[in-house]
C-alpha cells in the first residue's frame, strides 16, 4: 500500500484568512457611512451601497444600467475622463478628485471620489474600488457664509455710506439754523425778524424731512428678508397703475405693458409698489415736452430671476456725466421743482434688501430704460 501525504495547513489558511477578508470586505462595503461603489474601467456601475444609492437618490438596480458619467456633471466630463486615464495606467494607487452629479430629483450633488484601482493576474485594470463622500451640505454651507460674508460687506459699506450722509446733511441744517438764529439775535428790525422766523421754520421744516428721509433708509435695512412673500409682477403693475391713472391722463401718456402673469418674485409687498410707483412717476416727471410720453414695461425670466424692464422715451441722463451718482441720496440731474434725489436711492436700496438688482441705460432726449432683477417667487 503506498501513500503521500500533503501539508496544507498554509492552503488552508489562506483560504480562511481570504474569506474572512472577503466577508470583512463585503460588509464594510454594505454598511459604511460613506458611499463606496465598484466601477468598471469603462465607468459602469459594478456595485454600489446603499450610502451612494441615498447620496444620488437612484436605487441599486437603477445605477447598474448605467455608467457614472451618465450622471455627471458636463462641466466636470473632462476631468472625469483625465481621471480615468490616470487610475487605470497603472502607475497611481490612490487618487482623489471632487466632482458634481445630478441626483435623481435633479439637485446638484458634491462629493470627494477617492479611487483604487484592481488589476487582475496579468496586470490588467479588472475594476476599481470608488468611495463617494457626499460633501453637498458642506458646500451649501460654504456658500451660505461666503453669501453672508457679502452681505455683512455691502451693509457695512452702506453703513459707511449713511453715516457719511447723516453726518453731511444734519450737519448743513445745524449750520443753516445756527448762523439764521445768530441772525435773528442780532436783528433789530422788525420786518427782518419776522423774515428770520419764516426761514427758521422753513429751515426746520427740511430738517424734518432730511431726518424722515433718513429714517426710510434704515426701515429698508431692517428685517426685508423676513417679510419676502411670492408676489405677482403683473397684479403689482396694475394696482399702480389705477392708482396713478389720473396722472396718466392728465399728460395723454401711453402704457404698454407686456408682462407674463406667471412671472412671480420674492419681494416685501411694500416695497415692490414703491419700486414701480417711483419709475412710473419719475418717467412722468422727467418726460419730454416735444412728445407724447410713452412707457414700456416688460418681464422675462432669466434661470431663477425675474428681469422686469421699465422704458420712457423721456429726458434721459448723461451717463458720461452722472452714471457713477445715479442712486446717490440727494443726486439730481434734472431741473425740476419736485426733484429731490432721495427717490432712486431709496429704490436701490429695497432692491438690494431683497437680493435684487438694478441697472440703467440711458441716451439724453432718447429717454431711460430700467432694469430690475428679482429671485423668482
Amino acid at each position: 500500500m503506498t501513500g503521500a501525504n500533503w501539508d496544507i495547513s498554509e492552503l488552508r489558511s489562506a483560504e480562511l484568512k481570504l474569506a474572512r477578508s472577503t466577508k470583512s470586505f463585503s460588509e464594510t462595503f454594505e454598511h459604511a457611512a460613506i458611499g463606496m461603489a465598484l466601477v468598471s474601467p469603462d465607468l459602469r456601475w459594478l456595485k454600489v451601497n446603499k450610502s451612494l444609492s441615498y447620496s444620488l437618490g437612484y436605487s441599486e438596480s437603477e445605477l447598474l444600467k448605467m455608467k457614472a458619467t451618465d450622471i455627471t456633471h458636463p462641466e466636470d466630463l473632462t476631468d472625469s475622463q483625465l481621471f480615468k486615464k490616470k487610475v487605470f495606467n497603472g502607475s497611481n494607487k490612490n487618487l482623489h478628485l471632487q466632482k458634481r452629479y445630478f441626483h435623481k430629483n435633479g439637485n446638484i450633488v458634491h462629493a470627494i471620489i477617492g479611487v483604487t484601482p484592481v488589476f487582475d493576474y496579468d496586470d490588467k485594470p479588472s475594476h476599481a474600488i470608488v468611495q463617494f463622500l457626499d460633501i453637498t451640505s458642506r458646500i451649501e454651507s460654504q456658500k451660505k457664509l461666503e453669501g453672508l460674508v457679502e452681505v455683512t460687506k455691502s451693509q457695512n459699506e452702506s453703513l459707511t455710506n449713511f453715516a457719511h450722509i447723516v453726518s453731511h446733511n444734519l450737519r448743513s441744517h445745524s449750520t443753516n439754523m445756527t448762523m439764521l438764529t445768530k441772525f435773528l439775535n442780532e436783528e433789530e428790525d422788525e420786518d427782518e425778524r419776522k423774515n428770520l422766523n419764516r426761514m427758521i421754520t422753513s429751515a426746520t421744516e427740511s430738517l424734518s424731512e432730511t431726518i424722515a428721509h433718513l429714517n426710510d433708509v434704515v426701515q429698508v435695512k431692517t428685517g426685508a428678508l423676513e417679510k419676502l412673500q411670492s408676489i405677482s409682477v403683473l397684479n403689482t403693475i396694475n394696482q399702480i397703475t389705477k392708482s396713478i391713472n389720473g396722472i396718466l391722463e392728465e399728460h395723454s401718456a401711453i402704457l404698454k405693458i407686456d408682462v407674463s402673469k406667471t412671472h412671480f418674485v420674492n419681494a416685501v409687498p411694500a416695497y415692490l409698489e414703491s419700486i414701480f410707483l417711483n419709475i412710473l412717476t419719475n418717467a412722468l416727471k422727467y418726460r419730454s415736452v416735444e412728445r407724447t410720453p410713452v412707457i414700456e414695461i416688460k418681464s422675462r425670466t432669466k434661470k431663477d430671476k425675474v428681469l422686469i424692464t421699465f422704458t420712457d422715451n423721456g429726458q434721459g441722463i448723461d451717463l458720461n456725466r452722472h452714471g457713477d451718482k445715479i442712486f446717490g441720496m440727494y443726486k439730481t440731474f434734472h431741473k425740476h421743482k419736485d426733484a429731490k434725489g432721495i427717490g432712486l436711492f431709496i429704490t436701490k436700496n429695497q432692491i438690494e434688501s431683497m437680493n435684487g438688482t438694478i441697472n440703467i441705460e440711458s441716451v439724453v432726449d432718447k429717454g431711460t430704460t430700467m432694469f430690475i432683477e428679482l429671485n423668482q417667487g
